[in-house]
């Protein structure tokens, strides 16, 4: 009886939340009580029958495993041989279709709509506020997805990319908002899930965050503050104890961006499947994945090569432990026991299709021909008619509930239809998506979410959004072009009262496109990385002229109203 009531909640709270001592000692428990109470029925008829009944229902347990094994063998293979009939073909159409918006689309020409503006503001607005403060932020535990850390995370990744391939040439409050929400991470509000986790799962009293396993913080971190100091070259991070994680009010662990590279190589080299551990003894793909790109931008910014052994050895075990024959994914297994769980889905399909891009870009393309093929609906001219969706795409991570109108996995296909360049299929989903969130509701300062949706999603559907073909891929793989990095810096700009829709220089001039953020009027941006005492004029209604100083910065008063583009550039 005890085994039949608690061994379903101790191996849920294994799963959730690394507590392996709750199945270990369940399992030795109940024997250890059994054993008690036959201590003085050896010859009780009734004890010596159970004996042919335990072996018996050993006998079916492995029958029953042993047949369940075979069939999901057979149907992956038939799944395997029924996706080789399609695949290449799916392959090279996709590619076709993204070549064809690529070439359309000219680097420095794109600016922000109303729609995307107002989800940008949505990210921006979540950060501005004290430390300590979560308005706006929903929250159901610190141990799973409903977590405060993951949508911190995805709002570094989301306006990272937007700041990467639209306005490079801006940090202001776009840069602040990263870093805020990179610096929320580090209180223990957010933190003392860890030293829950160390104590039961490895039972250790070393609460350090970084240090060993914990990639699900240390991995997803990582990706954003590369992403942010790639895209910026702000080096803040990069010096001794500039980030500090107080996992308690009396545990705090120093660390820098090079410090949690050393830990990502550290426990990669020396985890048995390479790919390691969460949760303690949950070994997770995507956050091993997010990790990895992380750790690339890392080599491509700081020209280092710490990946050249681990990444092959990281790509092969990959393959061997963490997909199945037909090539869907593994998201997770157990360091302990091997255990192993599929997922599928359009959501989870289409989203590591993105995901996975800078470090498997061959299986990104495959995992978006099979959304394609397999989760999308087409006419005879293959035009999108509609979605196939499951049970799981319904699921709100963030909330632990379900969606009526799959929301979750409609956002998550969305964006990766616009990442991959497929304007028919974003099209069609810009609509869907838009029914399924209803009226978008107001922050009370430009930014707009859905309502009935966790922070985690809603980050996702700003993303969506405002994202662009190869957006997220560049931002890891290559980064701004670097003329952008020659020419003018908006630095700064004052906000909410000016709001900025794109900020791209070829070199020597600074393009812009600002929206007044609340009343029209005259507002002072602060620009920098100019020629010191070269003559500048800027081109906006009557505009004017300017003259740098000697550290190449000045202040320059412009007028606001509605859509005002401002050309600056160097007096012939």
């Amino acid at each position: 009886m005890m085994n039949t009531i608690f061994t379903p909640i101790a191996i849920f709270l294994w799963f959730w939340a690394g507590v392996v001592q709750f199945p270990a000692g369940i399992y030795l428990g109940s024997a250890t009580i059994a054993a008690y109470k036959a201590r003085y029925m050896e010859r009780d008829s009734l004890l010596k029958a159970t004996y042919g009944i335990a072996a018996t229902a050993s006998l079916l347990v492995l029958g029953i495993t042993f047949k369940t094994n075979r069939s999901y063998a057979a149907s992956q293979e038939a799944q395997r041989l029924e996706r080789n009939k399609y695949i290449e073909t799916e392959v090279r159409n996709c590619e076709q279709i993204r070549k064809a918006t690529v070439q359309e689309e000219v680097p420095g020409s794109r600016e922000l709509n109303d729609d995307e503006i107002s989800a940008m503001r949505y990210l921006i607005n979540l950060t501005r506020q004290p430390f300590d403060s979560w308005n706006g932020f929903t929250h159901r535990d610190q141990w799973r997805e409903g977590a405060y850390r993951y949508p911190l995370y995805q709002i570094v990744y989301a306006l990272s990319s937007l700041q990467c391939s639209v306005m490079p040439n801006y940090h202001g409050a776009l840069s602040k908002a990263q870093r805020a929400a990179l610096e929320k991470v580090l209180q223990p509000s957010v933190l003392y899930y860890w030293a829950t986790e160390a104590f039961w799962g490895r039972h250790s009293l070393n609460w350090d965050p970084i240090k060993w396993e914990n990639i699900m913080l240390s991995g997803w971190y990582m990706m954003a503050l590369m992403m942010y100091t790639s895209t910026t070259r702000d080096l803040r991070y990069t010096k001794p104890g500039s980030l500090v994680f107080k996992v308690t009010p009396f545990h705090s662990y120093p660390h820098s961006i090079h410090t949690i590279m050393d830990a990502l190589v550290d426990n990669w080299e020396t985890a048995r499947f390479c790919l390691y551990a969460c949760e303690p003894n949950w070994v997770y793909t995507l956050c091993n994945l997010y990790g990895m790109q992380g750790a690339l931008v890392y080599d491509r910014f700081f020209k280092t090569n710490r990946l050249r052994d681990i990444l092959p050895k990281f790509k092969k075990l990959w393959y061997s432990d963490f997909t199945t024959p037909d090539g869907s994914i593994v998201a997770l297994r157990s360091g302990l026991a091997g255990i192993q769980m599929p997922i599928s889905g359009a959501c989870v399909t289409a989203s590591t299709a993105v995901q996975c891009a800078a470090v498997f870009p061959e299986y990104s393309e495959q995992l978006w021909a099979i959304t394609k093929r397999e989760h999308t609906e087409r006419d005879e001219t293959g035009k999108t008619t509609g979605l196939k969706l499951g049970a799981g795409d319904h699921v709100d991570a963030g909330l632990y509930t379900m969606h009526p109108e799959a929301m979750p996995g409609k956002t998550w296909v969305y964006m990766a239809a616009k990442e991959k360049g497929d304007r028919d299929l974003a099209s069609h989903l810009a609509a869907s998506v838009s029914a399924a969130a209803g009226p978008l509701l107001s922050d009370g300062c430009g930014g707009t979410y859905a309502a009935n949706n966790s922070t985690l999603n809603n980050a996702a559907f700003a993303n969506a959004r405002f994202n662009g073909t190869n957006m997220f891929v560049n931002t890891l793989l290559h980064g701004p072009p670097e003329h952008t990095f020659q020419g003018p810096l908006l630095a700064d700009a004052p906000y909410p009262e000016v709001v900025v829709a794109k900020a791209w220089s070829r070199g020597e001039d600074l393009d812009l496109v600002l929206y007044n953020g609340a009343g029209k009027g005259t507002f002072y941006l602060s620009i920098e990385r100019l020629k010191p005492g070269m003559k500048y004029k800027w081109e906006q209604g009557v505009g004017g002229e300017f003259i740098a100083d000697e550290k190449g910065n000045a202040a320059v008063g412009v007028w606001v109203e509605g859509r005002t583009p401002v050309h600056i550039k160097p007096v012939d």
